[in-house]
């Protein structure tokens, strides 16, 4: 039976080293369909390049990795984006992992490496001025439909609103996520654009995005 009231005990967190093997899987969770258009890497194997590549990614000034916490276990994560000129949004100025790290992880094998960072490269989108964009937001299997989507993405809203340079928040979802999309407009997100990439396509399995905003 789900339990409707896990996110009342839900407290959103930074992102801390300790906690990279947990948000791994489940990003697994939340976006294993788009990571194995390509390469048909089962569920542990993806878990590894992830937290391998949580390892290396350092926080810098422009982006916020959170997760939601029950108790000590990690519910959920979601993690932000903004533009140069919109202010640090992050303390430590340090540089995010770059293509190159394809050197330093190991377990899935060189060519799978390639094509998830290849992947990650086509779904990433660079803020404009004045724009805080949710890279990624994913809940456990476990306690989605339980709010805790929800409560990640009104933290994110005030966290936008505590920045007086960032004038809005934005996402992508696809196409075939409807019920994220009725989530996102029942929080005040409105489809701005329709994005097609056909390169997209062949990597991820997606090929219609859209673009949402809410308006501060």
């Amino acid at each position: 039976m789900t339990n409707t009231s896990t996110a009342t005990t839900v407290t959103i967190a930074d992102m801390q080293p300790g906690y990279n093997r947990e948000v791994s899987r489940i990003i697994v969770h939340g976006f294993q369909g788009k990571f194995t258009a390509r390469t048909k890497i089962e569920p542990d194997g993806l878990a590894l390049f992830f937290e391998q590549l949580l390892g290396y990614t350092v926080e810098g000034p422009y982006t916020k990795r959170v997760v939601a916490l029950q108790g000590e276990t990690v519910v959920g994560t979601l993690s932000l984006k903004c533009h140069k000129n919109s202010g640090r949004i992050a303390g430590a100025a340090a540089k995010s992992a770059k293509l190159s790290v394809w050197k330093e992880i190991a377990g899935i094998g060189t060519r799978n490496t390639l094509l998830l960072l290849a992947t990650l490269y086509c779904l990433n989108h660079d803020p404009a001025p004045g724009e805080c964009y949710i890279a990624d937001l994913a809940v456990h299997p476990e306690h989605q439909g339980t709010g805790v989507g929800r409560l990640l993405v009104r933290w994110a809203h005030q966290f936008m609103e505590k920045h007086p340079l960032l004038l809005g928040l934005s996402l992508h979802v696809s196409e075939h996520n409807r019920a994220a999309k009725r989530l996102y407009e029942r929080l005040g997100f409105s489809t701005q654009a329709e994005e097609y990439s056909l390169l997209s396509k062949f990597l991820s399995g997606e090929v219609k995005w859209e673009y949402m905003i809410c308006r501060q």
